[in-house]
């Protein structure tokens, strides 16, 4: 099979053996990338099952019912002291690490949870796609900020800054068309954003505290390397799949890892990102304008 027919599960899982293998899933909800009867697979949320269920009660986007049992439930906003034991092959976030206020410190807990040589897999949005397109890309100094302060709980300025410039666009749109420009606004104003950030200085706002293409992700990992806080290797990459809005990495943790090096190679893998992301966007450009002309003829 090549790359482009990978279905999701392996481009996120890669080849890992899940049934000979033991394995941490984080946020799984009603939707576990690995079943309890595919492997030795751990659920980790913020909440237990029936706090779970409590929550999601009213919500008409979630089958209650097919919660799945919680093994783990994170202390403070971290892994217990239970699970940082260095006794996983591997760990799924699908869709988590950008709403972490502290992802650096998140990587540490995941290095403290695996084994040497064990795998990090993340699927993560790309920003272009999304209702996050208006938002700056995330720098490494964010990262730095969040793990220095040890935030546990989005932050009042990490709430402003994600619902002052969340835009109306719905999420796919580039891959149709440009959008247009009354999607591009921000989908509330200031103020509005202000009462958000206020509320989230005494209690939890869930907001994507981090963004980024797969090439600006990458560099994120490469720079954290440069300042000593990241023990991953780049194991492999799945860049933005025309019509999708997500990309997949997998990390491998390395006690004895060559920083420079590592950060090289997450240098070359956002480079080859980048090429691609302008190949792409060039062969959008060359459609639209040729439905521009047909339409004009």
């Amino acid at each position: 099979m090549t790359l482009a027919g990978l279905s999701r599960r392996e481009r996120l899982l890669g080849d890992l053996d899940t049934a000979s293998l033991r394995g941490l899933e984080f946020g799984p909800l009603t939707k576990p990338i690995v079943l309890p009867e595919e492997g030795a697979i751990s659920y980790v949320d913020y909440l237990t099952t029936a706090g779970l269920r409590a929550k999601y009660r009213d919500d008409p986007n979630v089958d209650t019912s097919g919660i799945v049992d919680v093994d783990v439930v994170l202390e403070a906003g971290g892994l217990p002291a239970a699970v940082l034991t260095s006794s996983f092959d591997y760990v799924v976030a699908s869709h988590v690490l950008e709403h972490l206020p502290d992802p650096l410190g998140w990587l540490e807990q995941c290095v403290a949870a695996l084994k040497p040589g064990g795998t990090l897999c993340l699927a993560l949005p790309d920003k272009r796609y999304t209702w996050d397109i208006l938002r700056r890309d995330t720098e490494v100094w964010a990262w730095v900020d969040g793990y220095v302060m040890g935030h546990v709980l989005p932050t009042p300025g990490q709430v402003f800054e994600a619902t002052s410039r969340t835009a109306l666009m719905r999420t796919g749109v580039p891959w149709e068309r440009e959008p247009t420009p009354a999607e591009l606004q921000p989908e509330r104003d200031p103020s509005a954003a202000l009462e958000f950030a206020r509320l989230a200085a005494t209690e939890h706002v869930d907001v994507h505290c981090s963004v980024f293409t797969p090439a600006t992700f990458l560099r994120l990992l490469g720079d954290a390397h440069r300042v000593g806080l990241c023990r991953f290797e780049l194991g492999r990459f799945h860049d933005t799949r025309p019509g999708e809005i997500e990309f997949f990495v997998q990390l491998r943790y390395r006690p004895d890892i060559d920083a420079a090096l590592a950060a090289l190679d997450f240098e070359a893998a956002a480079a080859f990102s980048d090429r691609r992301s302008n190949r792409s966007r060039l062969r959008r450009w060359r459609r639209r304008w040729s439905l521009r002309k047909q339409r004009a003829a």
